[in-house]
């Protein structure tokens, strides 16, 4: 199956150089930063992408590892943050829809960041990191107020590309106002450089973009000029898988889009990247100044 499909969150896993005494025998543990990309396919330089400028990510990518065959697994937001998120399949958190808290139909379960705090590390998460569990009292010590009405509290160019048919084909080439992944970056960074707790820390960092709505500050934008993209329009004919994620209902509002439409929604998903990267450099930028690092 084509990856740019099957793939639906960038994860990033840091382990930091420098280690902090852990609660938990004599053994040093290393801090830990996670950070998450919602609906963040190929379209990064550090796969070879044309186009798309991610300086941070790639400059990350050369100092570990990439996963090749790293594949989501389910193509919706709630079950695959789940199923990532505790080492189990949707099937057995029996989470498979965006509407299902994974605590009502799992109370019991174990996530990540909890197995972590059991075990003498500090966890933080700030962005959207789960989908419900955000607040999950098991699985975290601090959760963050990153929340912002990007709707209406930002300003600049906008457009619908369906003509309001698909409310979330939206892009706004944003010139003043706060983002709320702005406020992720903002609130992680003071955290980093702000930590003295004693024990090991496990944040995890959930931006938003490229996840729609496509809004972006204006000079990502101005990165891609229209004329200079091209649209893909040879792509195999796959047959959907068995239980695949429906969108025949869609289809309409996607087919009466016109080659500029297509090219503007494009250029609002490939700002959107390369807006998201810069926020991860101003994460990674404060790590290594941060005195827990």
């Amino acid at each position: 199956m084509n990856i740019t499909v099957i793939l639906r969150l960038l994860v990033i896993l840091y382990v930091a150089g420098s280690a902090c005494a852990s609660v938990v025998g004599s053994e040093a543990h290393k801090n830990v930063l996670l950070i998450i990309s919602d609906d963040c396919n190929w379209s990064l330089g550090c796969w070879g992408h044309p186009v798309v400028k991610t300086p941070n990510i790639d400059r990350l990518s050369k100092r570990g590892i990439r996963f090749k065959r790293a594949y989501c697994q389910i193509s919706v937001c709630n079950p695959s943050r789940a199923s990532f998120l505790t080492g189990l399949r949707p099937k057995r958190t029996g989470v498979r829809n965006n509407s299902v808290d994974f605590r009502d139909v799992r109370p019991d379960i174990l996530t990540m960041p909890q197995y972590l705090r059991e075990h003498g590390y500090w966890t933080g998460t700030v962005g959207k990191v789960f989908h419900h569990g955000e607040r999950d009292e098991k699985s975290w010590s601090w959760c963050a107020d990153w929340r912002v009405d990007e709707l209406h509290g930002t300003k600049g160019v906008s457009r619908n590309v369906t003509r309001g048919r698909l409310p979330w084909t939206s892009y706004k080439e944003v010139e003043s106002g706060e983002l709320p992944d702005d406020r992720i970056a903002e609130l992680a960074v003071k955290k980093i450089r702000g930590f003295s707790q004693r024990k090991p820390f496990f944040l995890a960092v959930g931006f938003i973009r490229p996840h729609d709505v496509f809004f972006a500050p204006k000079r990502f934008f101005d990165m891609y000029p229209l004329v200079s993209l091209e649209l893909n329009e040879k792509l195999p004919g796959q047959k959907l898988p068995r239980g695949a994620y429906g969108v025949a209902a869609w289809k309409d509002a996607y087919e009466m889009m016109t080659n500029q439409d297509k090219k503007e929604l494009l250029r609002a998903y490939y700002a959107c990247v390369s807006y998201m990267d810069e926020q991860v450099g101003k994460v990674l930028a404060a790590q290594s100044v941060g005195r827990a690092l």
